[in-house]
């Protein structure tokens, strides 16, 4: 649509070779004389915390305001449950200091706003969230989506079947063990959420560092004693998927690009390089066969 900030409907430099539906602040800039507004997508990047309240009225009132909770943007944040009667917080989303005066929540991971700690679930959040604002955008946004949909329904679950063991806790007259039980469901929710999202984290990164896309390994690494069909180290898969044919076509447009980057060898072969590189991967494959036999 119009309103696309993807640059995949309607073309948008500021979306960078990515498709990132993010613009760095501030919203309003200026150029030539003329004064410019970025519109504002609903999951924005410097967001503090996002939550969708639910409440119960006709359950027991310390499991009748349940949140689902996440620190920063909201179009990409796995949400943990939060319960309005639950006597602590998950370790990883507490804070030493609080927002507001007596809300600190210690022990807490050493950190704040601008000093970070892996250990922080406002660090590791971002640390995610990142991948979809730059020139991975729209591929690492995909990522992060399912693997936010598929653990999302799981704490959902869990969340429902924590709810009728509570309730059935209270019912009972177990009214200090119905509120310990959805507590500890809480803590043990938010930690899961924090080591999937760490996980997350690594599997972003290690998938696309260095400009390339990475994936397992089509060969598997040898295990002790053995030498065939595999590689003494972990090769994974790589490959080189480089910009869009319309990203490319607009760095040959801009400016003098067409004549600086011009491969002007008579085989086009880019003053050796692309045979260069044909002759590495031709030995990796030798190796990769032999290895194989």
């Amino acid at each position: 649509t119009w309103f696309d900030m993807g640059g995949e409907r309607r073309a948008d430099v500021g979306a960078g070779p990515g498709n990132a539906a993010y613009r760095r602040r501030p919203l309003s800039w200026e150029s030539g004389g003329s004064a410019y507004v970025n519109e504002r997508p609903v999951g924005v990047q410097q967001t503090a915390w996002n939550f969708l309240a639910v409440v119960r009225p006709s359950l027991p009132p310390p499991l009748r305001a349940l949140l689902w909770w996440a620190p920063d943007d909201s179009a990409s944040a796995l949400r943990v449950p939060v319960y309005g009667g639950a006597t602590r917080v998950p370790y990883n989303f507490r804070d030493a200091v609080g927002q507001d005066p007596a809300a600190a929540a210690t022990p807490a991971p050493i950190a704040d706003a601008f000093h970070m700690s892996m250990d922080s679930a406002f660090w590791v959040w971002n640390l995610v969230a990142s991948f979809s604002y730059g020139a991975r955008g729209a591929q690492a946004y995909a990522r992060i989506a399912k693997a936010c949909v598929g653990f999302q329904a799981e704490l959902l679950a869990r969340a429902d079947k924590t709810d009728e063991e509570a309730v059935a806790m209270w019912e009972d007259g177990a009214f200090d063990a119905a509120v310990e039980h959805v507590t500890a469901f809480m803590d043990k929710a938010g930690a899961d959420a924090f080591d999937r999202w760490t996980k997350l984290f690594y599997e972003l990164f290690s998938s696309t560092r260095d400009g390339f896309s990475f994936s397992e390994a089509d060969v598997p690494q040898c295990g002790p004693g053995e030498t065939k069909g595999c590689t003494s180290r972990y090769v994974p898969h790589t490959d080189e998927d480089g910009y869009s044919s319309e990203w490319y076509a607009r760095i040959v447009s801009d400016g003098d690009n067409a004549a600086h980057y011009r491969d002007l060898t008579p085989t086009g072969a880019g003053f050796g390089h692309d045979r260069l590189e044909e002759a590495k991967r031709r030995t990796l494959d030798g190796k990769r066969v032999a290895a194989a036999m």
